[in-house]
């Protein structure tokens, strides 16, 4: 049996020649990477670890979220320099805003959140002293020398900066590179306590001894409404800026480029905006290639990288596409120009605001979109995000529950509308019947209580899926004239308009008012609570009749059940209008929907009799999937023939 001792000395005779050798030659070099990599990520650059990050943002909200409800002034005048060094990894910012007191309260201090990954290296007001200052959180608190009254302004200066040093163990800032740089406005110093650099996840909070997230209040919240949904520090505020990059970039933001400029080797870019915009935007330096067309009296681009050109013309199409609907059916464009920016994928999302969309390469520029079958996602992405041009950055939602349906569900039914038209109802339902799954899914993996529609959020399967399911049922059972009407309307009252904003609830309002009294019992069930169904083509049959038609048979099972938040369903009485359809063949052999008709189901198990001029191969139950359905697979089953049946048994 070998001892230790026997294993060691057979490690020191085996530990010779070639093999020492390697080892001392190797190991100054292994000294030296170790030293490097210690030096660039703990001497030149803090290692900093996902529990040192929570730490951080738990601290923030501890020490600070009692200022949340301290009045404050709101931005209304915004003028920017942004200079660009991509072969540094830098970014240098300076700025103003003009701060305006809208409050009905004298207000004697300021206090100001700043994003600790940047450098601060200006931050004052020539009105106020600074009396508190916490870097490490980015926290700042100025004694106004002369108050504000209702209506008076101060100006507020600051600069900041990014600079990246070495490399960190993990990259604080990856959307800052050589080429393709991208951020938001959210680096940028904050008015007051910015609520968005809270931990959001359970788990995280409940390690940092913090209790859960409370919800967001009620539509009826007046103090709530008085602020944009998701939006900080503004309302509506006049935006220019002035972008410097390197020579080969372009740098771009939102608004019209109204001058562009050399100057010491480096390229100037000037964006101005001819309307007010929410406090949010975002800016981008890359080596663009550019596509340039028109829809009316609109710019159209999209900066791409070079290589990726492969679906640039479907995006300038789907932005025509949608801007067409858009203006016709809810109201004006608010900018001259409408273009998509794309990013690289070290994040996969597009993005909206005023007038420009910074869009992944991941989610559309390199994908694959040859199978005419599929689901058209670039279409699809893009014309949800122009959407937001009018549900968003024309109407807001106070901060308040539904804030998430009044910009997203409605930009989803905008998209849906302009997908319809291009790909037409087959590809329609096909998308509809992957929201509903994608709804059902999101429902078995959720970790916090559902919401209604109408009170939704921060809860994707139901903002986004639902709503799409739910704008789109909506439309056909009212019909598309009459929500647009009610859309456009919702627009011209609330387009711009400074605080109360509008709710999810007055939105309801508008539909109900052009909805019958007969289908009301609908917007019950599709925004103000969670219903489901569970409908089931139980038999379909035909028969040939003396005059050659056929005689279609079906029996149908349709239940509805209402949901709590906590996902408990209890079934209560059906008394609805549901589809039921009815497909054949062409000439050519293609199944087609041949026949729709809706009917009252006033019972679980009702049966029908169809007369056909055509040969019927199936049969379904809300065919098109516009009711939320456990079990959408049992929806439509073969129809089989009695004839046929009756001659074999002979």
């Amino acid at each position: 049996v070998d001892t230790l001792a026997g294993r060691l000395r057979q490690i020191k005779q085996a530990f010779r020649g070639k093999l020492r050798a390697s080892f001392l030659l190797g190991l100054p070099a292994f000294v030296l990477l170790a030293g490097f990599i210690f030096y660039n990520t703990n001497i030149l650059n803090a290692y900093v670890t996902k529990d040192d990050r929570n730490a951080l943002a738990a601290r923030y909200e501890k020490k600070y979220r009692r200022f949340e409800n301290v009045p404050q002034p709101k931005i209304v005048d915004m003028k920017l320099n942004v200079e660009f060094f991509p072969e540094d990894r830098r970014v240098d910012i300076a700025g103003t805003y003009w701060l305006q007191n809208k409050t009905e309260r004298t207000i004697d201090s300021l206090h100001i959140s700043s994003d600790p990954a940047w450098d601060l290296a200006k931050l004052n007001t020539p009105d106020a002293e600074l009396i508190f200052e916490d870097i490490e959180v980015g926290y700042h608190i100025f004694k106004l020398r002369n108050p504000l009254s209702q209506g008076d302004s101060t100006l507020m200066e600051f600069a900041i900066s990014y600079d990246a040093t070495g490399f960190e163990n993990q990259v604080s800032q990856p959307r800052i590179v050589r080429n393709g740089t991208f951020f938001s406005s959210e680096v940028l110093p904050q008015i007051g306590y910015f609520a968005d650099r809270e931990l959001d996840e359970k788990l995280a909070r409940q390690e940092q001894g913090l209790t859960p997230k409370q919800p967001l209040p009620p539509v009826t919240d007046m103090r709530a409404r008085m602020h944009p949904y998701q939006f900080y520090g503004a309302d509506w505020l006049n935006f220019e800026a002035t972008l410097v990059t390197s020579s080969e970039q372009i740098a771009v933001a939102p608004g019209s480029l109204v001058k562009e400029w050399l100057e010491d080797g480096r390229r100037h870019f000037h964006y101005e905006l001819e309307h007010k915009i929410l406090n949010s935007f975002a800016f981008m330096s890359a080596r663009y290639e550019v596509a340039r067309d028109r829809w009316q009296d609109v710019d159209i681009e999209v900066y791409y990288h070079k290589s990726h050109n492969q679906n640039v013309d479907r995006m300038v199409s789907s932005i025509k596409n949608s801007l067409a609907y858009y203006t016709e059916n809810f109201g004006p464009y608010a900018h001259k120009q409408a273009r998509i920016v794309e990013f690289p994928r070290y994040v996969t999302f597009a993005q909206a605001f005023p007038g420009t969309l910074p869009y992944s390469e991941s989610v559309g520029f390199i994908s694959n979109v040859e199978d005419e079958d599929a689901i058209d996602f670039v279409n699809y992405v893009v014309a949800h995000e122009i959407g937001h041009q009018w549900w968003a950055y024309q109407v807001i939602s106070g901060f308040v529950q539904g804030g998430d349906f009044l910009s997203e569900s409605l930009s989803q039914y905008a998209a849906l509308m302009v997908m319809e038209k291009t790909h037409g109802k087959d590809m329609m339902h096909k998308f509809l019947r992957y929201e509903m799954d994608r709804y059902l899914q999101g429902r078995g993996r959720a970790t916090t209580p559902e919401r209604p529609l109408l009170y939704t959020e921060n809860q994707t399967n139901v903002h986004y899926n639902k709503g799409s399911v739910v704008m789109y049922a909506l439309r056909e059972y009212i019909g598309e004239e009459r929500l647009n009407g009610a859309l456009r309307r919702l627009i011209q009252d609330f387009a711009y308009q400074e605080p109360p904003y509008p709710t999810s609830a007055i939105f309801l309002d508008y539909i109900r008012a052009v909805t019958p009294d007969s289908l009301h019992y609908m917007l019950e069930d599709m925004f103000e609570t969670i219903t489901l169904y569970s409908n089931r083509m139980i038999d379909a049959s035909y028969r040939k009749t003396n005059d050659g038609r056929f005689a279609l048979y079906l029996t149908v099972e349709s239940r509805k059940y209402r949901a709590d938040s906590l996902g408990v369903e209890t079934e209560i009485p059906v008394n609805d209008w549901v589809d039921i359809g009815v497909y054949a063949r062409d000439k050519n052999g293609k199944e087609n929907l041949v026949l729709l008709v809706r009917r009252k189901i006033h019972k679980a198990e009702m049966e029908f009799e169809i007369i056909l001029d055509q040969e019927p191969t199936r049969a379904g139950i809300d065919p098109n999937y516009l009711l939320i359905d456990r079990f959408p697979n049992d929806n439509i089953k073969k129809a089989f023939s009695l004839d046929e049946d009756v001659a074999q048994t002979l």
